[in-house]
């Protein structure tokens, strides 16, 4: 993917989401509530 700021290549940060190395901005590859969901389902440790 390519940064929205700076228009360079970003890295993976693994689970699909991407990192500038330049300005730091973060593209998540799912919206910040599906990740807060997932992230509240694993830590209660209940199955989705």
């Amino acid at each position: 993917m390519i940064c929205p700021e700076c228009e360079i290549s970003m890295e993976s940060m693994g689970y699909g989401d991407e990192k500038c190395p330049k300005c730091n901005h973060i593209e998540y590859s799912e919206s910040e509530e599906a990740f807060e969901n997932r992230m509240n389902t694993t830590s209660k440790g209940k199955d989705k």
